[in-house]
């Protein structure tokens, strides 16, 4: 986030420190795992904040969505900030990294739409997002859509969590911006904020 928006708003990238306080781990997991020389790993990592910012504006700016959450969260709640666009991606990367920790510990939560825009970028360069799930959760954190047909009855003990289920946990660890968790991530549909996700962490 830029001076002047943490600043204005008061605002701070909370989750982001996790980077920061894993990026040792995430360095070595490189090397070790996939064969990564120390110097391009350390490069992988470093960027990694940097790329996933520029790729959710990449991908979602020309969205429906995109301009009323820059009216609605970025101007209209005080994160004033000389470039809108970024300040918003910043946001949303920041929430879906306390999404994913909160995962680590609570399998079958769902992110709202915005902040699945950030899990989708996260989980792009796929060897950082890899060691990045390590370092958080022990395991790979999938991405799993949900809407899968199955026979009538059956229940294989898997949670199903609503959004407050995931806001709550989330709560427990840490601060949540509220206004990122209006609807969940759906691929584009909104819905209200108490129904079932449309993908979750597995």
């Amino acid at each position: 986030m830029t001076a002047v928006l943490a600043r204005q708003a008061g605002a701070t990238l909370a989750y982001k420190g996790l980077l920061d306080t894993h990026g040792d781990e995430m360095v070595r997991l490189l090397v070790t795992d996939y064969d990564e020389h120390p110097i391009r790993a350390a490069a992988m990592v470093d960027q990694y904040w940097g790329m996933c910012v520029t790729g959710i504006i990449k991908d979602n700016k020309t969205n429906e969505f995109w301009g009323p959450a820059i009216a609605g969260i970025v101007e209209g709640h005080g994160y004033a900030d000389p470039d809108p666009d970024t300040a918003l991606a910043e946001l949303i990367l920041n929430e879906a990294l306390g999404f994913l920790q909160a995962s680590a510990e609570n399998s079958g939560l769902g992110p709202s739409l915005l902040v699945d825009w950030g899990w989708h970028q996260l989980k792009s360069p796929t060897k950082q997002y890899t060691v990045l799930s390590r370092v958080l959760a022990g395991r790979f954190l999938h991405h799993e859509p949900t809407g899968l047909v199955l026979p009538d009855g059956f229940d294989d003990g898997r949670p199903e969590h609503t959004m407050a289920d995931t806001v709550n946990a989330m709560r427990q660890r840490g601060p949540v911006l509220d206004l990122l968790w209006t609807t969940s991530g759906n691929c584009g549909n909104p819905c209200d904020g108490c129904c079932n996700m449309r993908c979750k962490v597995r």
